[in-house]
């Protein structure tokens, strides 16, 4: 077993979702929160405990087999909001994960190995947090001080990298339905147009006809 090879993603009391550990594979043309995505794709939303196995390309013509599991933290610690914390792992191997132990036991040996890291992460405040990066020395996790710019630039904060996406979704969004309501005020506004005109000649036909009318000589005294 060997923790370079696991995404590992959580939370803690105070500080927000965020990859704890990646793999040390040089994925190039592709990030973390991308590849994580794409192995949770099917997971549902309010799933507190969830395995599934697959392949994923992590380099070019390159694919590695996977086991990723979400389960909900042994000691049932909780955020400041009160919300129970999952964690989800993701263990990578170039060759078939045909392990001697089947995936319960797959997922305690690595929590086992990851989880006094976690209890030493886990009551840091958010602003400490981000100077803190857990790397892997020999089999055992490590954490380490590092400037927090370095951390955003690893794309370690999960949280980080969605918002700037979905403040684009939205002002797309309102784009769309800016236009749309536009559009739609312009062309029903067209027909009271048209009816306005032609009651307007309509009228003036009318008041034509009148005129003429009054300045028949044969009416007159």
């Amino acid at each position: 077993m060997n923790l370079q090879n696991v995404l590992w993603s959580t939370r803690g009391e105070d500080w927000g979702f965020r990859f704890l550990l990646h793999p040390n594979i040089n994925v190039a043309s592709r990030n973390w929160l991308e590849i994580y995505e794409e192995v949770f794709k099917y997971k549902q939303v309010s799933v507190s405990d969830y395995t599934c196995r697959g392949k994923i390309n992590l380099l070019e013509n390159r694919s590695f087999f996977y086991v990723a599991f979400i389960f909900t933290d042994p000691e049932r610690r909780k955020d400041r909001s009160g919300r129970v914390i999952p964690h989800e792992l993701v263990y990578f191997d170039a060759e078939y994960l045909e392990v001697e132990f089947d995936d319960f036991n797959l997922k305690n040996r690595i929590w086992n190995m990851v989880s006094d890291t976690y209890s030493t992460l886990y009551p840091l405040p958010a602003n400490e947090m981000n100077s803190k990066k857990v790397v892997v020395d020999g089999e055992a996790p490590l954490i380490i001080q590092v400037d927090s710019d370095f951390l955003f630039s690893e794309s370690n904060d999960k949280r980080r990298i969605s918002v700037p996406i979905k403040i684009s979704v939205i002002l797309v969004i309102i784009v769309l339905v800016t236009t749309v309501v536009f559009a739609f005020k312009y062309f029903t506004s067209q027909p009271e147009v048209e009816s306005s005109q032609i009651l307007i000649e309509q009228n003036s036909d009318i008041e034509t006809e009148s005129y003429s009318y009054l300045g028949g000589g044969d009416l007159q005294p």
